[in-house]
Formats: structure tokens, sequence, C-alpha cells
């Protein structure tokens, strides 16, 4: 049984990491989000997944450049906040932020300028930030993560042949709090659930490196509660993001080949 398991797991590897013809490749929508908040962990990255895209011979990674954007007030009393440093190299500076998931669904293929694709998926986000409560003389560190599943629809203009096209993207995702650490104590008990919408524009195609931009929102207060600072908490975060995309097959020499290489 456990040699079956082993075959059937890496032929679905081969599936997925070549460029096979089949009517379920061209459809397949398969894309891994990688994302950080320092300047270093993010070029680090890259390198990495642009080699896996190499390797595969697809865009199987996507890699973000992220800024959280934090508000917060108790009773009405503002809480003082800082990001941390995205240029820094101790541990807390270079996993400020940490963003990682799966997006797997079904694309159409069309030789025609419309594209369009439908997916599930699975998100996890970490946010490290420095707050000074009122009352309070220095900043603390705070950090809290979310698991985010949830769904999405894309849709892409510009015929598959060419250099440059243009994606729209938007999702909706259920945020479930997993982890927290600061000053209200050690439990994600105090941390609230809730919708976020994710939305992105993005540009590429046969090239060495597609971009975009996006924003996820989250549609809740973060805390539920904030002990003895204070009984009426008003939290909010918002994550913007620059992606970079490192396509090492370069667009030539997919035209090449066949149109299969729909591949964002």
């Amino acid at each position: 049984m456990k040699n079956k398991f082993t075959k059937s797991f890496l032929l679905l590897c081969a599936l997925l990491l070549s460029p096979s013809t089949t009517e379920a490749q061209r459809h397949l929508y398969l894309r891994l989000d990688v994302g950080s908040g320092n300047i270093y962990t993010f070029a680090a990255s890259n390198i990495v997944t642009g080699f896996i895209n190499l390797v595969s011979k697809q865009v199987l990674f996507d890699n973000s450049f992220l800024l959280t954007y934090n508000s917060g007030s108790i009773d009405n009393r503002d809480i003082d906040l800082k990001g941390n440093n995205k240029i820094g190299l101790v541990a807390r500076d270079a996993f400020n932020e940490l963003y990682g998931g799966l997006k797997l669904g079904y694309q159409s293929d069309n030789i025609g300028n419309f594209n369009w694709g439908i997916y599930g998926s699975a998100h996890y986000k970490l946010n490290q930030y420095r707050a000074k409560f009122p009352n309070e003389t220095d900043f603390s560190p705070e950090r809290f993560s979310y698991f985010k599943p949830g769904a999405g629809l894309f849709m892409i203009f510009g015929s598959i042949q060419q250099k440059t096209k243009v994606q729209v993207e938007a999702a909706l995702r259920y945020a479930i709090p997993i982890g927290y650490k600061g000053m209200i104590g050690t439990d994600a008990e105090v941390l609230n659930s809730g919708l976020a919408s994710f939305y992105a524009l993005k540009f590429g195609g046969y090239s060495w490196f597609n971009f975009g931009f996006f924003a996820e929102v989250n549609h809740f207060d973060i805390f539920k509660t904030m002990g003895q600072y204070g009984t009426d908490p008003n939290f909010g975060s918002y994550t913007f993001g620059l992606t970079l995309t490192i396509n090492p097959k370069s667009g030539e020499d997919a035209q090449k080949k066949q149109y299969y290489y729909f591949y964002w």
C-alpha cells in the first residue's frame, strides 16, 4: 500500500511539474503565493521561487513584497503603532510579515483576447508590529496570525500569444485567528474572525518578469478585547503588496513551443 501511494504521489508531481499538452494540464490553475515585508527576505525568496519556476518550466510561484497598515484605538483613545524595520537584519525584522498560500482551480484556454478562471484558496498571514497602548510609556512587540481559506476568480485580457497581458483578480476569504502574542497575552481567543476581500491587478505574459499590485482588506475588528487597556477596541489591518514574479523561460522560447503555456 505504501509503495502504491508513493508511486501515485510521484506521478501527480510529474504531471504538475512537466509541461504536458493534455487537456487537464491546460485547464489546471495552480499557483503558490509567497510574500514578505522585509527587502532581504523578499530578494532571497525571489531567487528560490525563480529557480523553481525555471525547473518546472511553468509559473508555479508568485512572490510579493508586503506593506501592512494597522490602525487602532481603545475607548476612543488612539494606539500608537509602528511597523518593524523593512531593511533590518534581525529575525524580528526579517520576518515582520509573512504570507503564503495555495490557489487551485480551473482556467480557460482560448486563443482570443479573453480568458478567465476560478479557484479555491488557502493562505496564512503573519503580522508583527510594535504598539504603545494608552497609559504605557514604551512600545511593545505584537504579533498575530490568521489562516484564510477562500475562493476567487480572475479575468485575463490579451491574446495568449502576446508578450503582455492584463489580469484582474478578486477573491473573498474567511480569516480564522490561529495565534497571538503581545501585551494582552498569548491566546488567539482575543482575536476576532471575519471576512477579508482580495483585489489584484497583474501585468505579464511571455516575459522574464511579471509584476502587479494587490490589496487585502479585513472587514472586521481584529481584537475582541484588549483586557485592562479598555473595553471598546477598534483595530483594523490592511495589506498592500507589490508582486514580482521571475519567469526564467523567455517568451521566444515559449512561443517556439505550443501555446499551452497559458500560465500567468
